[in-house]
């Protein structure tokens, strides 16, 4: 299955995020949840890559998100919807960062950069039957 639903980009990036952070801790609990998002916060390859980012006054970019996470030793063993939870921080951390130091980014980029990580995830999918993405698609579909 895991198919998008054909509205994504037309959906808020916020909305996009707290659906999939609701289904992660529904799945996963708050504990894992908490305990991944203060390890990105945490982590100084983070710390580092945020503040070139600013540097070079660009905004987060999905593909050097996603590399970013996939080089941290945390998201070795994970399940691709972790990494994905654990890039969606990074990317939205990225982009409060970037409004509030540099300037406001339409809601369509940020949307499209949320999207772009939520595919790349989906393709590291190694179980292709009910999964996690499945059940968020559905979600984000009603």
């Amino acid at each position: 299955m895991h198919s998008p639903p054909k509205n994504i980009l037309s959906l808020n990036y916020e909305y996009l995020f707290e659906v999939f952070g609701n289904q992660f801790i529904y799945e996963y609990g708050e504990s894992k949840a908490q305990e991944l998002i203060g390890t990105v916060r945490a982590t100084p390859k983070v710390q580092k890559y945020l503040e070139a980012m600013l540097l070079r006054s660009n905004y987060p970019n999905s593909q050097e998100v996603m590399t970013l996470i996939n080089s941290m030793t945390y998201f070795v063993f994970k399940k691709s919807e972790s990494i994905c939870m654990g890039a969606l921080a990074v990317a939205m951390m990225g982009l409060d960062q970037y409004e509030v130091y540099v300037k406001k980014i339409d809601s369509e980029i940020k949307t499209r950069i949320l999207t772009e990580i939520i595919m790349a995830s989906l393709k590291m999918k190694m179980m292709k039957t009910d999964s996690f993405f499945d059940r968020y698609f559905q979600q984000i579909s009603n």
